[in-house]
């Protein structure tokens, strides 16, 4: 037991007053053993010679005190944060060779970790990379900042994945350092998905077929492309024209896809890495208008306050759109507690954006009123920049889908890579590319003006067999299948023809959306000189017009275009092409005698225009007298359905059975033309001789009389003949 508490003491740091203590006990004891002999006892102590003092136990060497992970982790983040341009490629290397070379260990909890572990639960590597995005980064930072990520990365990812991410990262960095408008928040978006691959690990996609060589590749796709380009003569119709035209574009962007990097693969079926490569997509969106913004021809010079004003709208645009979406996803926050996590995470990156976006138009109103970028690197400069990072962007997309292994012309060797874009550039793919995205837009369009005309031809047959069918049900006539099935054609054509216009705008959206993704590819071919911006800009035009017309197609409010207007020339022929004028009013020129002059041609006109003004005023007449007697009709009359309807052609309205006076003939007897109506002098009987003989109008030939009315009453009455209803006059009853 003595040893045991000892052992415990010297463990405490208590050993050395635990021995003296036990010496004392022991002196006690011989005091008490003496008794008379405790004289000789002493004098023997005397003469013996002095003991040698016993030493004092030696203290153990201190050990050095084990540092906790998370005061390294912090040490860490904050060197990271630290480091600028020029000093994260050391510091990286430095903390890639203690991955490997050092034996530290620190106190997580109960558990030791190593240095690996501590970059592993830190955010250190992720604000390093964080920190070339934001304050730039040199080319040769790449590769130490590669090592540093192989080092910490999952065991399962590739070597190459680590490379494509840290020259995409420094890629990116070298753009914030040259254009202080470039996207910034998008790059953070795309690398922090990345990196958290990177540390997780990539997740295999399902087995599929081998990938096929570049050359065979670009063999195979050029036959079906001549295939299709010798279709092309002997279509005609404007949809299976704008059909062959798609698949061309299709083929030509698969050509030019084999040159990409990645070999232009479709995205994997994969939660984990489509949800990496969004962010990619939305960042090469970005780099890609910031491109064309940068390469855009210089508009005239504004004034600041018309340049602010643009900016503000600009800004209020974006600002409006950001705050709609993020009301939304607020509400979907309170309302879907399932889905509380995600759109938490979707309303925190839209606050982000809208923080940036508000520091992005701080810096451009400051840039628009200075006159000046703070960088002052010039627009050649800063597309360099941007295209660099376009490039870097798309390695790194084709790493996350192949999760790092070579698969397309642009991983191959520089030989190989230089000859298939050579190939390329000889089968004018460009070239035609452009011209297939023109085609395909101008298609697109002339199909949405013919399905516009369909569109609304069809709603109006919709809308007729609806009334036609509610009338039925009212009255009780008809097969209500029939009217159902009437109504049911028309829904489905309709929905059609919606069908079709929305297909039409999106072949024009995506055709654009295909040569703008090309783009980055073709600049980096042999000899390739880009189109002028504004023609791709009068393309984009195109597809939102295209847009448009989806939108007035589907709300129902499409009006067809004005037909052109005729050339100067065939306006000047057209009075010669004219016909003759009508024989009746040449008669009084003719029949004038010759030596009268200019007299007896304007008595000639003036009596034209007496006929002519008398015509008009009984037609006036003859249709307010027939409107006041449909009044009268349509007030007393009952419709009776005719035994006939249905077997007849003729109209429903004369096999009806009348049941009063209806009126059988002309409708009313027609006035005489007011004498204000004929200012002129009566026509010549020689003159109108010939007129009378021409087919008179119809009112001329109702002013030839004045017909009585005459009832149906009457007409019973006095045995005239049969009715238009069929039946036959009554007789006269026998007195």
């Amino acid at each position: 037991m003595a040893s045991t508490r000892n052992a415990y003491e010297l463990l405490l740091g208590g050993g050395a007053p635990a021995v003296s203590s036990t010496g004392a006990a022991k002196k006690k004891k011989n005091k008490k053993k003496g008794g008379s002999g405790a004289a000789a006892s002493e004098a023997a102590l005397a003469a013996a010679p002095a003991a040698t003092p016993v030493a004092a136990p030696v203290a153990a060497p201190a050990q050095p005190q084990v540092q906790r992970l998370r005061d390294a982790a912090d040490a860490l983040e904050a060197a990271a944060v630290a480091a600028q341009a020029g000093e994260r490629g050391s510091l990286a290397q430095d903390w890639a060779d203690q991955v490997f070379n050092s034996d530290a260990l620190f106190a997580d909890g109960s558990q030791l970790a190593d240095f690996k572990q501590v970059l592993q639960k830190s955010r250190a590597v992720e604000l390093l990379v964080d920190g070339c995005l934001s304050k730039g980064a040199f080319p040769f930072e790449a590769e130490p900042l590669a090592a540093l990520l192989s080092a910490v990365a999952h065991p399962s990812v590739p070597r190459d994945y680590c490379q494509a991410l840290a020259t995409a990262a420094c890629a990116l960095g070298a753009v914030s350092a040259t254009d202080p408008l470039a996207p910034a928040p998008a790059a953070k978006r795309s690398a922090a998905a990345a990196l958290a691959l990177a540390l997780k690990g990539i997740p295999k996609p399902p087995p599929s077929k081998p990938a096929e060589a570049p050359a065979a590749k670009l063999k195979r796709l050029g036959g079906e492309l001549g295939r299709q380009e010798a279709r092309l003569p002997s279509t005609s119709a404007p949809k299976e024209l704008c059909k062959v035209y798609a698949s061309i574009l299709e083929l030509l962007c698969g050509q030019l896809d084999v040159l990409r990097p990645g070999g232009g693969a479709a995205a994997p079926h994969v939660p984990e890495l489509a949800a990496a490569l969004k962010p990619l997509d939305e960042l090469r969106s970005a780099l890609e208008a910031r491109l064309q913004e940068v390469t855009a021809p210089k508009k005239p010079a504004l004034s600041i306050e018309q340049q602010v004003a643009e900016a503000e709208a600009a800004y209020k645009k974006e600002e409006a759109a950001s705050a709609s979406r993020l009301t939304a996803v607020e509400a979907r926050i309170r309302d879907l507690e399932a889905e509380l996590a995600a759109a938490k995470a979707e309303a925190g990156d839209l606050r982000t954006r809208r923080a940036s976006a508000a520091q992005h138009h701080t810096l451009r109103l400051q840039q628009i009123r200075s006159g000046k970028g703070e960088s002052g690197a010039s627009p050649e400069e800063i597309a360099a920049a941007v295209q660099g990072g376009l490039g870097a962007v798309e390695g790194l997309a084709a790493a996350v889908r192949s999760g790092g292994a070579p698969a397309g012309a642009a991983d191959a060797a520089p030989s190989d890579a230089a000859a298939l874009a050579q190939v390329v550039v000889s089968a004018e793919v460009p070239v035609k590319l452009l011209g297939a995205t023109q085609q395909v837009v101008e298609l697109s369009i002339a199909q949405l003006h013919e399905l516009g005309g369909k569109a609304s031809f069809f709603r109006e047959r919709l809308d007729k067999a609806i009334k036609q069918g509610e009338q039925a049900a009212k009255l009780g006539v008809g097969d209500p299948k029939l009217f159902a099935q009437q109504r049911t054609m028309a829904e489905k054509n309709v929905k059609e023809v919606l069908a079709a216009a929305e297909a039409a705008a999106a072949g024009a959206r995506a055709a654009v959306a295909s040569y703008r993704e090309r783009l980055p590819v073709l600049l980096r071919l042999p000899n390739f000189l880009p189109p002028p911006p504004e023609f791709v800009a009068a393309l984009e035009g195109r597809a939102a017009e295209a847009e448009q017309l989806l939108g007035a197609v589907t709300s129902g409010t499409y009006v067809p275009p004005a037909a052109p207007a005729p050339a100067p020339a065939a306006a000047e022929a057209a009075p010669a092409a004219a016909p003759a004028p009508a024989p009746a009013p040449a008669a009084a020129p003719a029949a004038a005698p010759a030596g009268a002059g200019g007299a007896p041609l304007a008595s000639a006109a003036g009596d034209l225009a007496a006929l002519e003004a008398r015509l008009a005023a009984l037609e006036e007449e003859n249709s307010k007298k027939d409107a006041q007697i449909a009044a009268m009709v349509s007030t007393s009359t009952l419709e009776v359905p005719s035994p006939l309807a249905g077997r007849t052609s003729m109209p429903p309205a004369m096999l009806s059975s009348p049941t009063s006076n209806k009126p059988v003939g002309l409708a009313a007897p027609i006035a005489p033309a007011p004498a204000a109506a004929a200012p002129g002098p009566a026509p010549a009987p020689a003159a109108a001789a010939p007129a009378a003989a021409a087919p008179a109008p119809i009112g001329a030939a109702a002013a030839a009389g004045n017909p009585p009315v005459i009832t149906f009453s009457q007409m019973l009455a006095s045995g005239g003949p049969a009715q238009a209803n069929g039946r036959k006059p009554g007789r006269p009853r026998r007195a």
